[in-house]
């Protein structure tokens, strides 16, 4: 990968506080950014972190601090990888648009025309801009995913569009956790003249071109130790150090039976983010392709 231009300065900032060593590099006149990364690894808001900001074109801030595991024993580097999560949404985003720009459909087009079973309880006129933007209201599934059954992506995808809408479509934009990827996966292998899933047509038109590190599923073949871990949080931690996040949702989140509920607890039942972070949800999707919520990458 080519190295941005404030890489070549001789001596490059590094900043420490407390023993926590913030390192890499910054721009003339962005030290402000490095002060501010380095105080919150300082005040373990992370257990450790990577920053790059590419600024018109040129990058500015290439930073890393703290730890890439909650063992402590290895310091976060340049080259280390981390799980996303929702930061997916954007790269499958990103795979739609190339998928409108290269003609395989458009945005204003009903997804029941590329899916047809797609219409099933009144979703006939659900565009793929509605589906592709949470408007879907197929937030939540009755389909009950579990390490057994999550790379069936014909099953998943079956009853995703035979799932009755959450709440009325094109009302409500909504966060789509774990179906968003499905959905564009179904979408964009429907009318790829190659048939491929998100996955796969995400690293051949995106992600190779670029020479960047970022995958959606973890090849067998990619080297596990520049992984940086996910240290995660329990239910408890929800309510413990609750910030910004409103009352209400964060009661919701843990009450069986309403959306926020559903949407979030399933494969996982009130187990946290952390757990999505293990090989076995790797491996299981790496069967057909992977599914949207197991990308990992580089923070360049």
């Amino acid at each position: 990968m080519q190295q941005p231009d404030c890489m070549h300065i001789q001596n490059p900032t590094e900043i420490s506080f407390g023993g926590n060593c913030t390192r890499g590099y910054i721009a003339p006149g962005f030290e402000p950014v490095a002060h501010a990364f380095a105080s919150a690894i300082q005040a373990q808001s992370a257990l450790g972190a990577a920053c790059t900001i590419i600024h018109r074109g040129r990058t500015v801030a290439d930073l890393q601090g703290g730890w890439r595991q909650k063992t402590r024993q290895e310091q976060w580097q340049g080259d280390d990888i981390a799980l996303v999560y929702s930061l997916t949404k954007g790269l499958t985003g990103m795979a739609g648009a190339v998928a409108v720009s290269r003609g395989l459909f458009a945005y204003d087009e009903p997804v029941a025309d590329i899916w047809p079973e797609f219409a099933a309880h009144g979703k006939g006129d659900v565009t793929v801009g509605q589906a592709l933007s949470e408007q879907a209201g197929l937030a939540a599934i009755d389909f009950k995913l579990s390490l057994d059954n999550i790379a069936d992506e014909e099953a998943i995808c079956a009853a995703i569009a035979a799932q009755k809408p959450n709440w009325t479509p094109g009302d409500h934009s909504g966060n789509h956790a774990y179906t968003l990827g499905w959905i564009a996966s179904e979408l964009i292998c429907r009318r790829d003249p190659h048939g491929r899933r998100l996955p796969r047509f995400f690293a051949e038109e995106i992600a190779r071109p670029l020479g960047v590190d970022v995958f959606i599923g973890l090849p067998d073949s990619f080297d596990r130790n520049r992984i940086a871990r996910i240290k995660g949080f329990g239910l408890q931690d929800l309510f413990l150090h609750h910030t910004t996040m409103p009352w209400l949702l964060t009661f919701k989140m843990c009450l069986p039976g309403t959306l926020a509920f559903r949407t979030l607890n399933n494969p996982l039942i009130l187990a946290g983010p952390g757990a999505l972070d293990r090989e076995a949800f790797w491996r299981a999707w790496l069967a057909i392709e992977r599914a949207k919520q197991s990308t990992v990458e580089t923070i360049r």
